[in-house]
C-alpha cells in the first residue's frame, strides 16, 4: 500500500522544515510520497482547493490530509484499518 501525504502551504517555512523530517521518520519503511501544494497569492487561503490539486497528483491508495503546522508526537498513529502505518 502506498500513502500520499498531502500538505497545503503558504509562508510557513519554519513549520515545513520541522514537519518534513518528522513525517519521514514516522513513515520510514513504508511506501509513501509527500505532496506539498503552495498557494502563492496573498488572498484568502484556499486550503480545500489546494488539497484537491494535491489529490489529483497523488499516486497512493491512502490519502493523508496534513496541516503544515501540525507536528505529530510519538503517540500519533497513522494506522489504517489493517493496522499498518
Amino acid at each position: 500500500m502506498k500513502y500520499s501525504i498531502l500538505i497545503t502551504y503558504r509562508d510557513r517555512e519554519a513549520h515545513l522544515s520541522k514537519l518534513l523530517p518528522r513525517l519521514k521518520e514516522k513513515f520510514d519503511g513504508t511506501n509513501y510520497e509527500i505532496i506539498i501544494v503552495e498557494q502563492l497569492s496573498n488572498g484568502k487561503f484556499r486550503k480545500n482547493t489546494l488539497y484537491n490539486i494535491a489529490a489529483e497528483q497523488a499516486k497512493g491508495e491512502t490519502l493523508i490530509f496534513h496541516d503544515v503546522d501540525h507536528y505529530p508526537s510519538d503517540d500519533v498513529s497513522y494506522d489504517t484499518v489493517d493496522g499498518k502505518p
